[in-house]
């Protein structure tokens, strides 16, 4: 985290220094996503707050372009700024379904949920979780999958339903294990600890053994799968 820090604030002093606010933003949004890895979300807010203001002068409509306004959504919920997070995730879901893209739908849906969450509705969060899942299921972007069931893992655990709870922040450490993000397997790790308890014997499917069955009853190989979720083929064998 150090050494993130360290490049992130010299790549923003450069881009600053020559008045290049294309890098400038980029080098925001590695800022923000580190803030938002060690918990730290008024200084994630901080540093994405400018984003917005540059998209509309630079008549930016791709969403993908700058794929940080859901950290920036994100970190608003948790500083309890639900108004101005919808604000920003209205234009993110516009171009997403604009430009048909499942990144964006899937980090709106996720930052819904947490807004849905942190309101009270339980019905509402549960759907818009599995909303962003199912656009998850259309692109290659393991870390935001495992973010969306840390996420959902966190709201099942605070509503009392502990087993799937369990399962669900299991699926996400598996993932963030997988690729190497050891700030955010940490988080799962903690959600798990708050749990408590034995873990009771399974009498449903995770949201990963659920997305892998179905995929295994349309017929598809352990490899075809893995790859349509971007996963190991140890990860389908071991949840098959």
């Amino acid at each position: 985290a150090e050494a993130a820090r360290a490049d992130g604030t010299e790549g923003l002093r450069l881009a600053q220094r020559h008045g290049d606010v294309f890098w400038e933003m980029h080098n925001r949004g590695a800022l923000g996503i580190l803030d938002l890895s060690l918990g730290d979300a008024e200084s994630a807010h901080e540093h994405l707050l400018p984003l917005p203001g540059y998209l509309e002068r630079a008549g930016i409509g791709e969403p993908g372009a700058f794929p940080y306004l859901g950290d920036d959504a994100e970190a608003l919920v948790a500083l309890g700024r639900i108004d101005h997070a919808e604000a920003l995730l209205a234009w993110l879901e516009e171009r997403g379904r604009i430009l048909d893209r499942p990144l964006a739908l899937a980090t709106a849906a996720r930052c819904r949920g947490l807004i849905a969450a942190a309101r009270g509705d339980e019905r509402e969060a549960a759907s818009a979780f599995e909303l962003s899942l199912g656009h998850h299921s259309r692109i290659a972007q393991p870390l935001d999958l495992a973010r969306t069931l840390l996420a959902l893992g966190r709201f099942q655990r605070r509503v009392k339903r502990r087993g799937a709870a369990r399962e669900t922040l299991r699926s996400a450490r598996a993932i963030f294990d997988e690729v190497g993000a050891a700030l955010w397997s940490s988080m799962a790790d903690a959600e798990l600890a708050r749990i408590g308890g034995r873990a009771a014997s399974p009498s449903k499917l995770a949201p990963t053994e659920r997305r892998i069955a179905e995929l295994v009853a349309e017929g598809r190989t352990n490899r075809e799968v893995a790859d349509a979720l971007f996963v190991s083929v140890k990860t389908v064998e071991a949840n098959l």
